[in-house]
């Protein structure tokens, strides 16, 4: 079957009163103006030891542009990787306690990954942001697109669509950029996501396999967030969204079988019957590996969430070009 090429290169692609109203418009334009032409300095990550949080911590160091300031749970056991960083333990309850964590940066990149108190955690890190006098926030909005339908319309993602809009809701106190990379790449593969089972050579294909769908590395993933905070002016209140490689199952199939010299065998599950079941399961209390893999995997491949095509803000990021049997090779030569 014949790869899915990016025409522009070889690479697979990739109101209280007039008084008050007058004063917030004065102080957003001024706000605005400040913004708009300088690069951030001072950041703060909030959850660097993720599968996301790791790489965009690595980003943000390796560019050598910023002060990084890493925010953990009290209760957390989160060494630093970079002696470079400050890693301040927070309370993420305590609204002073984030203030004060918070205070003196320009922008806070959130890559929490718990799901179920992210519309908390967000809320109250964009609340003390805006009190701490902070420029930007880039949310924990990656992956698939929810500034558009379908990923818009699915309530699979609520909290995070509640997350954005409660940030839009703030844009005159605090400016945003929303990222969306669609399929993260090698989380993807290690976690079976994209249908590989890569130990037993077998593929699992949802539907007839054929609509292409953005996967990202994590590597541009980190270029991307030091790419829109070096140049603020650019993406400031923006919904961005970026890729390495726009690519069916078949042809991720067809690749691995080229590296490995395994012929893969093919089991075909209908996707949004699998998100129905998932679903009906964790209502019934069984959330789960299985379970929740289910569903993403349902609106990713039934919803097609992460499937926008090769017209997006790659270029505008500079992201450079992938080669994926490079990263097929990188990531196998790392199992």
């Amino acid at each position: 079957m014949a790869l899915v090429y990016d025409q522009s290169d070889l690479s697979i692609s990739r109101v209280k009163g007039w008084r008050f109203g007058y004063k917030k418009a004065l102080e957003h334009s001024l706000w605005g103006q400040q913004n708009s032409y300088m690069s951030y300095k001072k950041i703060v990550q909030a959850g660097a030891g993720g599968s996301i949080g790791a790489p965009v911590l690595k980003a943000l160091v390796d560019s050598g542009q910023f002060d990084v300031t890493v925010l953990t749970r009290k209760s957390s056991n989160y060494k630093p990787p970079y002696n470079s960083i400050t890693v301040v333990p927070v309370d993420y309850t305590n609204h002073a306690e984030l203030v004060e964590a918070l205070r003196g940066n320009d922008a806070l990149v959130v890559t929490l990954g718990d799901f179920t108190s992210s519309e908390r955690n967000h809320h109250a890190l964009t609340d003390a942001a805006i009190k701490a006098g902070l420029k930007c926030i880039i949310p924990s909005t990656f992956a698939s697109d929810l500034s558009n339908p379908p990923g818009s319309e699915e309530e699979t993602f609520r909290p995070h669509l509640n997350n954005m809009a409660y940030i839009r809701s703030k844009q005159a106190e605090i400016g945003h950029i929303f990222i969306t990379n669609g399929c993260f790449f090698e989380w993807g593969l290690k976690t079976g996501i994209l249908g590989l089972d890569i130990p037993n050579a077998k593929c699992t294909i949802y539907g007839d396999g054929m609509r292409p769908f953005n996967a990202t590395t994590y590597d541009s993933v980190g270029r991307t967030v030091v790419s829109v905070l070096s140049t603020p002016s650019t993406f400031l209140n923006k919904d961005i969204r970026v890729h390495d490689f726009w690519i069916t199952q078949w042809d991720l199939k067809a690749l691995f079988e080229e590296e490995t010299g395994k012929t893969y065998t093919v089991e075909h599950v209908d996707p949004l019957k699998l998100k129905a079941d998932c679903e009906a399961a964790i209502a019934q209390g069984e959330l789960n590996h299985h379970t929740f893999m289910g569903v993403i995997a349902g609106v990713v491949f039934g919803k097609h969430t992460c499937s926008w095509g090769v017209s997006d803000d790659t270029p505008l990021v500079g992201l450079p070009a992938k080669d994926i049997k490079e990263e097929l090779k990188k990531f196998l030569e790392a199992m």
